[in-house]
């Protein structure tokens, strides 16, 4: 998605989202949170909702990258460092909203300090798919941006102008080192294991008790990744 060739050719587009978001919702769907199970129908409403809607962002990010390479290096620089981001940003937000919204309908299950499944919280629910939503803007900062700045410098070496294969490989090393720096930080952020104050969930959980009678005052849930 980031090569100059793929950006360049709308087909090559098309083929790299939807293979891209394809892996995302199969990524999403298996790292949800699994409390109750999800109709096939939503799944493939879903599918076909964030492939389209990736498609779609990837093929005007195209469109205007062609625009802008007229516009000098600078504008071409600063929309090949800007574009891919917005588009797998907006992209994969978008995916995981639609693959897992059956869980802002049902909830997810919440259990309290002694491990005792108390109910399902949409709330809680909400709360764990903005996290996965706010990690996938996190990562694709440095896979999307530095890598475009990184190679604006290094392809204007004359080793790299002059052998056109050596200098694909360097530029799937700078992708590839981003893609390791920035994921596991920002998953990292966001502990899979989340709690929330019973004051801040619904009516339903601000009054329980645990088995000693005392108030439970803080939730536990899997958000998911």
């Amino acid at each position: 998605m980031l090569s100059p060739v793929v950006i360049a050719s709308p087909v090559l587009t098309i083929a790299a989202h939807w293979t891209n978001q394809s892996y995302n919702a199969a990524v999403n769907y298996c790292n949800r949170n699994a409390s109750q199970p999800v109709p096939a129908s939503l799944l493939a409403q879903g599918y076909v909702g964030a492939v389209g809607a990736s498609v779609s962002i990837g093929l005007a990010a195209t469109a205007l990258t062609t625009k802008a390479a007229k516009l000098g290096p600078g504008a071409a620089l600063a929309i090949r460092a800007t574009l891919p981001f917005l588009a797998c940003a907006v992209s994969g937000v978008l995916n995981i909203g639609l693959m897992r919204r059956s869980e802002l309908e049902t909830g997810v299950t919440v259990f309290d300090h002694e491990g005792e499944a108390r109910g399902q919280s949409i709330k809680a629910a909400e709360k764990g798919l903005k996290e996965c939503a706010a990690a996938r803007v996190l990562w694709n900062i440095p896979i999307t941006v530095f890598p475009a700045l990184i190679m604006s410098r290094l392809e204007k070496k004359t080793f790299l102008v002059s052998n056109p294969r050596v200098r694909m490989a360097v530029e799937m090393g700078v992708i590839g080192v981003c893609l390791f720096l920035g994921v596991v930080p920002a998953l990292a952020a966001f502990p899979q294991i989340e709690s929330m104050n019973a004051d801040d969930m619904e009516e339903q959980f601000q009054n329980l008790k645990d088995s000693n009678g005392q108030k439970v005052e803080k939730f536990v849930f899997n958000k998911g990744l």
